[in-house]
C-alpha cells in the first residue's frame, strides 16, 4: 500500500487526535502493518509528538500505553487520550528510545521504555541488533509427583486421566491444564496423600485443586497439595510465584505455606479470607509478595501479622519478620500470568531474573551495580534474540556463550 507524504502526516495527527473515522484509521494501520516503513513511522510518530508538545498536549504513562497497544492491535484508542492535561511526565524519557523502541514494536508486538537518571540521548541504530542465539520462550511444563512417589512428565503424556489418587482422579484436560476430580468421598480413607506439581525453569502450568480452586504455577515454581481436603482446613505448600483462585468454603479455611528457608527460620503463613491473590516467594528474590486482588488475606510472619485489602501488597523482606503494606501495580504483578512481562521502574537484575527463569538462561552480571531502571512490557511468547534486541536498543549490551548471558 502507497501513501504520499501529506497523507501519511495527516493520518499520524489525525489519530494521535483522535479524529480518525473507521475508513482512515483502517487505512493507516494498513500502512504500518506492512513492516517495511518503520524509518519512516518512527519520523510520523515524532514529529505528531512534538507538534502536540508545541501545542502543550502531554501523554501520561498509560495513555501512552494504550495509545501504543492502539497501534500495535489496529484497536480503537480510547476518546480522551489526547486531551491536553498538565501531568508533564511522558512515557519515554527520551523521544529517540521511544522511537527505537517502536521500531520493534511494529515489527514483533513488543514495546519497551528506558529510564536513566542524567542519560544522554540515544540514537537508534540503523539495523535490527544482532543475536548470536536464540532460545523459544517458554511452555506449559511440569512434573507431578504422586503420593507413591511416581512421576509423570506432563508435556510429553498424553491428555486423560494419569492416575486415581485415592477418591480423587487426576486428569489431564489439555496441555497446560491438570484438574484433580473428588469421586465418591465415601471410599476416602483418614489417610491424606500429598502430590507435588514442579514447574521447572522454562515452564508454567495451570492446576485445579480437590475443592475447585485453580492455581497458575509460573516457572521455576512448585506446589505441594493433598488429593483430597480433609479435616477442618485446606492448606498447601508453595515455592516460587502462583496466583490463585480459591474456591470459598467457609467451612474449611484455605492457607499458603511459604516453608522455612525461603522465608525466615519459621515458615510464612498466608491465610485466605477472600479469592484471588499472587505470592512471589523466589529463593532468589529480596523479598516475599503477596499481593490481593479480591477478598482478603492474612499473612503472619514470625510475630507479625497483617491484613490485606484489594489492591495491596504485603512485602516481607528476607532476614526481617516485618510485613510492609504497599499499594502495587497489579497489572505488573500479573502480567506473567497474562503472558507478558511487564516491569515498572524496575532494576536491571529483578528484570534479568524474570528473564532467566522463563528462558532457563543463566546470567551474570560484569557491573556487579547496574544503575539503569526500566519500565515497559514484552510479551513472554516471543524467542529471547526479541527481548535482547529491546534491551540492546535501549543500552543495554550482552555477550552470548551458549546458554550464558554477561550483561556488560
Amino acid at each position: 500500500m502507497s501513501l504520499d507524504h501529506t497523507r501519511k502526516t495527516t493520518l499520524f495527527k489525525r489519530y494521535f487526535n483522535h479524529t480518525l473515522n473507521e475508513e482512515e484509521k483502517n487505512e493507516l494501520m494498513e500502512w504500518i502493518r506492512n513492516g517495511q516503513h518503520k524509518d519512516e513511522v518512527i519520523a510520523l510518530m515524532n514529529k505528531a509528538w512534538e507538534e502536540f508538545q508545541e501545542e502543550g498536549v502531554v501523554f501520561t504513562d498509560s495513555q501512552s500505553e494504550k495509545m501504543l497497544h492502539a497501534i500495535i492491535h489496529g484497536q480503537k484508542a480510547d476518546e480522551n487520550l489526547a486531551e491536553p492535561i498538565t501531568d508533564r511526565k511522558v512515557i519515554f524519557k527520551n523521544r529517540w528510545l521511544a522511537a527505537a523502541s517502536i521500531s520493534i514494536v511494529l515489527l514483533t508486538g513488543l514495546y519497551f521504555w528506558h529510564s536513566r537518571s542524567g542519560s544522554a540521548p540515544v540514537a537508534p541504530p540503523t539495523q535490527a541488533v544482532q543475536v548470536n542465539t536464540d532460545l523459544p520462550p517458554g511452555g506449559n511444563k511440569a512434573v507431578l509427583t504422586l503420593s507413591n512417589g511416581k512421576v509423570i512428565i506432563l508435556d510429553s503424556v498424553e491428555n486423560g486421566a494419569l492416575a486415581q489418587q485415592g477418591a480423587t482422579k487426576v486428569v489431564k484436560l489439555q496441555s497446560g491444564q491438570l484438574i484433580y476430580k473428588k469421586q465418591n468421598l465415601t471410599e476416602q480413607s483418614g489417610k491424606v496423600s500429598f502430590n507435588t506439581l514442579a514447574v521447572p525453569r522454562g515452564g508454567q502450568y495451570e492446576l485445579t485443586l480437590p475443592d475447585g480452586s485453580k492455581v497458575w504455577l509460573n516457572a521455576a515454581s512448585s506446589l505441594k497439595f493433598p488429593t483430597a481436603f480433609t479435616g477442618k482446613g485446606r492448606q498447601v505448600e508453595l515455592t516460587g510465584e502462583a496466583y490463585f483462585e480459591i474456591a470459598q468454603d467457609k467451612e474449611k479455611p484455605f492457607s499458603v505455606v511459604i516453608p522455612s528457608g525461603i522465608s525466615q527460620s519459621q515458615p510464612m503463613v498466608i491465610q485466605v479470607l477472600g479469592t484471588h491473590f499472587n505470592v512471589n516467594a523466589y529463593k532468589d528474590e529480596p523479598a516475599i509478595k503477596t499481593t490481593l486482588l479480591e477478598g482478603a488475606v492474612r499473612v503472619a510472619q514470625g510475630p507479625s501479622s497483617r491484613l490485606l485489602q484489594p489492591g495491596q501488597q504485603a512485602k516481607t523482606t528476607k532476614g526481617t519478620d516485618d510485613i510492609n503494606i504497599i499499594k502495587p501495580n497489579i497489572d505488573e504483578v500479573i502480567a506473567w500470568k497474562n503472558g507478558i512481562f511487564r516491569f515498572d521502574n524496575e532494576d536491571l537484575p529483578t528484570i534479568m531474573r524474570k528473564i532467566s527463569r522463563w528462558y532457563d538462561i543463566e546470567v551474570v552480571f560484569q557491573d556487579n551495580n547496574p544503575e539503569s531502571r526500566f519500565s515497559g512490557m514484552i510479551s513472554r511468547n516471543t524467542n529471547l534474540s526479541q527481548v535482547l534486541q529491546v534491551l540492546e536498543i535501549n543500552g543495554v549490551h550482552f555477550k552470548i556463550e551458549g546458554k550464558k548471558i554477561s550483561v556488560l
